[in-house]
Order: C-alpha cells, then sequence, then structure tokens
C-alpha cells in the first residue's frame, strides 16, 4: 500500500496542510502549543493568541521525505459561482493533443535525451514513462500556466517499492540509495512532470483497478466546467512487474494486461480542437491495465472528427484460499 498512500511522513504533512488551509481561509495563525513555556532554542516567540495575517499562500516543505527537498506552496484562491451539476455533464471539452506509448517505449536513447533536456537522473521506471509521455504533448501546455495536472496507475511504483524493501532487507542502512524510497510513492511522477513542464494548476493522483483513466476524465471536464484551470493533461501510466502480472492474472470480465505503457491527453475548451463524448456504452478491452480504452486510443490515431470514451467493463477478480 506504500505506493498507494504515501507514508508516515505524509500523515504529518497532511496534518499541517490542514492547519495551513484554515490560517489562509481565516487570515490568522493559531496559539502555539504551550505557548506559555518559550524555549531558548527557538530563536523566535510563540503566538499566546490568534494573529492576524495577510496574503494568500503559504511554503511546506512537511512533505519531503527520502531525502529529496520536496516544498508545497498552497494559495487561496477567489471563490467563484460554480456551475450547476447539469452544466458540468453537459460541458463541452475537447483534445488538443495526445501521446501512445506501447511497450518497449521510450527507448534508452529517447530517455536519455529526456533527462539531459530537463537535468535529470535516476528515475524509476513509472516516472519515465510518465514523464516521456508528458512530453511528448508538452507544447499543447506550454503557454498555459494554470494546466491541471492528473495522473493515472493502477499498480503505482509497485517495482520500486518492492526493490527498496529488498534492498532493506538484503542491506545495511548507509547503503540503501534515498532516490528509490522517494521514488517509491505514487505522486513521485507527477512532481516530476509538474516541475520539468512548469504547470502550477491543480494536481490529482488517480489509483484504481476498474476504470481510473474515465475518473480522470471526468476530473477533468469538472475542472474545466468550475474554470479551476484552463486545459488539463492526463497522464496515464503503468510498468510491468511481478505484482502486475500477479494480479492481471486474477482478473476476469475482461482481457488481462500484461504490458506496460503511457498514455497522455491534454483536455481543454477551445472550438478548434476534437470534440470528445462522454458515453455510458462499455468497452472491453484495455490499453494499459489502469483503464485506457483500446478503441478510443484508435480514434485518436485514425484522427476522428468527435472521440468517445466508453465506460470499461466492471472486472472480476478471482479469489483464492
Amino acid at each position: 500500500t506504500k505506493a498507494m498512500t504515501g507514508h508516515t511522513l505524509g500523515a504529518a504533512g497532511t496534518i499541517e496542510l490542514a492547519l495551513t488551509t484554515l490560517m489562509l481561509k481565516l487570515q490568522r495563525t493559531a496559539p502555539s502549543l504551550r505557548c506559555s513555556i518559550p524555549s531558548d532554542e527557538i530563536a523566535m516567540l510563540p503566538d499566546a493568541e490568534p494573529v492576524a495575517i495577510p496574503g494568500n499562500a503559504a511554503l511546506s516543505t512537511s512533505l519531503a521525505f527520502g531525502g529529496s527537498n520536496t516544498a508545497l506552496i498552497v494559495r487561496k484562491i477567489e471563490e467563484t459561482e460554480q456551475p450547476e451539476n447539469k452544466d458540468i455533464l453537459n460541458a463541452q471539452i475537447t483534445i488538443s493533443a495526445f501521446a501512445s506509448l506501447q511497450a518497449g517505449e521510450p527507448t534508452p536513447q529517447k530517455m536519455l535525451e529526456i533527462c539531459r533536456k530537463y537535468g535529470l537522473r535516476r528515475l524509476d521506471r513509472l516516472t519515465q514513462l510518465s514523464l516521456a509521455a508528458a512530453d511528448a504533448v508538452a507544447d499543447a501546455v506550454s503557454n498555459c500556466k494554470d494546466t491541471a495536472l492528473i495522473t493515472v496507475t493502477s499498480y503505482g511504483p509497485a517495482v520500486t517499492t518492492c526493490k527498496v524493501l529488498d534492498d532493506i532487507l538484503d542491506f545495511p542502512e548507509e547503503e540503501i540509495l534515498p532516490t528509490g524510497f522517494s521514488h517509491s510513492v505514487l505522486n513521485a511522477a507527477a512532481s516530476y512532470i509538474g516541475t520539468c513542464l512548469k504547470i502550477h494548476g491543480p494536481t490529482f493522483a488517480v489509483a484504481g483497478f476498474e476504470d481510473p483513466f474515465r475518473e480522470a476524465v471526468e476530473l477533468g471536464r469538472n475542472l474545466l466546467a468550475g474554470k479551476r484551470c484552463s486545459k488539463v493533461l492526463i497522464v496515464a501510466a503503468d510498468e510491468e512487474g511481478i505484482i502486475s502480472r500477479a494480479a492481471e492474472k486474477l482478473r476476469t470480465g475482461s482481457a488481462p494486461v500484461f504490458t506496460e505503457g503511457a498514455f497522455a491527453l491534454v483536455l481543454g475548451t477551445e472550438e478548434n480542437g476534437i470534440a470528445l463524448k462522454l458515453t455510458d456504452a462499455v468497452s472491453g478491452e484495455r490499453l494499459l491495465s489502469c483503464g485506457v480504452p483500446a478503441d478510443f486510443a484508435d480514434q485518436l490515431k485514425q484522427k476522428a472528427e468527435k472521440i468517445t470514451l466508453c465506460k470499461l467493463a466492471k472486472p472480476l477478480w478471482k479469489v483464492l484460499f
């Protein structure tokens, strides 16, 4: 579950994030715990009473882990009039760019070029797949600073997580690379994509086994209809590993997917884009285990004027005793 939910430091960061959100909303700080007992080790005096604060943003480093220097900026967004549910469901969204990476892509040479382009090294495989797909559509979001980013996966960086656990068992603590640990959480790929493409809009990580790609597209539609962003970049990726192969063998009702790959999609509201319609029809074949329908990718490759995104058949799982 670590690849899906993070770790204990994430819990501390979440607590601070909730407190920071309240402070930005109320425009004041909360009194410090045990404020009546100052400490010589703390350079600043604690707040005994609530203190008014200006500004609409805060910087947090409580989500840093595994030797990384992760920083999170939280910004207060002014409330806007929200559309009705029927307006969201009827909102017209279009596709301005897409990219599909099959098994074996990106090649080592292509990945080397991407790493040199952005000054990166030591990327895990899931991040490589996700970043390569995002880089292929980077031009479509290059001039849009409020682009929303949604990453989609079924198994996350499970291969990296298992390797880190093996290293913990096989090697002394000082010989374990912190980069592997920091890549073993679900949102690692999103952080690289956001940094490399300079994306500053809302960011989400969607994980699931049934139809997470469809859920991500619906989320993107809601963000566009609610005017939370101008464009949405959706990056779906899964890598092949011992866990994904075992899990796919247990899935019935739809063909198992024993491959890895990535798929990137840019959504917007431009009239000159390819119209996208979400239907309740059911499609059985998956391009990737994380839910990209095979016929959806085929429609895009054939450059159809209108694209239809169907639902995937809900998988049934074999029960092992």
